[in-house]
């Protein structure tokens, strides 16, 4: 997969008025589209660099550990918890946990319930959240969805339709399939496998019955698309250049554990390792291998010029003190390139960490 990315750049055009407790942001984006190029008889390992238009931008009027209350009026009850086309997210974009993202659950008028993963955002690692008239910034933007990205439409989707899928197989056609970045382990099985199954829609095997269509693509979170078929097919996706960053949690991890984490550049621009804030002198995502023979955590690379299934990567780099490396030769300006997907493998106890990623 090397998707191609066509961007309609203009400024970013951030308007602010504040009246009384309401916070009123409009933003205009740079704009483009994204081609998620699936090979033919392969898996291809994509990202989507770009994200939805945002639903609302808000101060944080007061928090609770898994709980934002913004300073919006006119929020109808229910209005951001996941329904059949739509699933949102709250994303931090100021303060301390600037960058975080958090599933929405539900909403009670302003009062948003998040899915924190185990945060308790009243007493988080990374500081303290700002609340009132001056408190910190967050955004409500709809997740990628299976069927934002790939259609619902069986007159218009690019894939090959499903004939059946079951909790084991599918057969005949094409599949997507997202990583589980939960549960500890190497080389997991995916954590979900949907097809568009023909005469019923989006459907995953574990459950047949049930529309998928809205199951989430999380930002910064690649996904492989199993194309069947010979041909390849281009799937464009229209979107917009965040301009916030992004900050990804890292787990973590027990002694003597490996964990293997799907990650993907939040932005539709190419990072060198030595660039991408994958290792840093403090508060490193990745931790150094004593030398070449002793490996510690490594980023892997699946590159599109590869045809088959379930390939292992073709590229393993790693750092040894400052530097990285590829097989003892320096390789602090590869690009990691913002359409793929790369999988982060750590071993060894360590402490919850945190990637952040910033916009160009």
């Amino acid at each position: 997969m090397k998707a191609s990315l066509s961007l309609m750049l203009c400024s970013l055009v951030l308007a602010v008025t504040v009246r009384a407790q309401t916070t009123t942001i409009a933003a205009t984006p740079a704009a483009g589209y994204s081609m998620l190029t699936a090979r033919g008889a392969s898996d291809s390992l994509v990202s989507i660099p770009l994200v939805p238009r945002s639903a609302l931008v808000a101060r944080i009027a007061a928090i609770d550990s898994a709980m934002v209350t913004v300073t919006a009026t006119g929020v109808v009850d229910g209005s951001y918890a996941p329904g059949g086309s739509a699933v949102y997210y709250l994303q931090f974009v100021s303060g301390n946990l600037s960058g975080l993202c958090y599933k929405i659950l539900n909403n009670h008028a302003n009062a948003l319930t998040l899915d924190s993963r185990g945060d308790d955002l009243t007493h988080h690692p990374l500081g303290a959240v700002s609340v009132g008239a001056s408190g910190d910034l967050v955004r409500i933007r709809p997740c990628w969805t299976i069927g934002t990205v790939f259609g619902t439409d069986p007159a218009q989707i690019l894939l090959d339709p499903v004939a059946s899928l079951n909790r084991s197989i599918y057969s005949g056609a094409d599949a997507v399939l997202l990583p589980d970045n939960v549960s500890a382990g190497t080389e997991k099985p995916p954590a979900k496998v949907l097809g568009f199954v023909a005469g019923s829609g989006w459907r995953e095997r574990r459950d047949l019955s049930t529309d998928a269509s809205a199951t989430e693509l999380w930002p910064g979170v690649p996904f492989v698309v199993r194309r069947q078929n010979p041909a390849p097919v281009g799937i464009p996706v229209v979107g917009y250049v965040s301009a916030d960053r992004l900050v990804k949690t890292i787990p973590a991890l027990a002694d003597g554990a490996d964990w293997d984490l799907a990650a993907s550049l939040a932005y539709p621009v190419p990072a060198t390792l030595a660039g991408s804030g994958l290792l840093a002198a403090t508060a490193s995502v990745i931790t150094p291998s004593s030398d070449a023979s002793h490996l510690g955590d490594v980023v892997l690379d699946y590159p599109d010029n590869r045809q088959g299934f379930s390939l292992p990567p073709a590229r393993r780099f790693y750092a040894i003190g400052a530097g990285w490396f590829e097989s003892g030769t320096t390789a602090d300006q590869y690009a990691l390139q913002p359409e793929s997907g790369y999988v982060l493998r750590f071993r060894g106890a360590h402490a919850v960490r945190y990637w952040v990623q910033s916009p160009p």
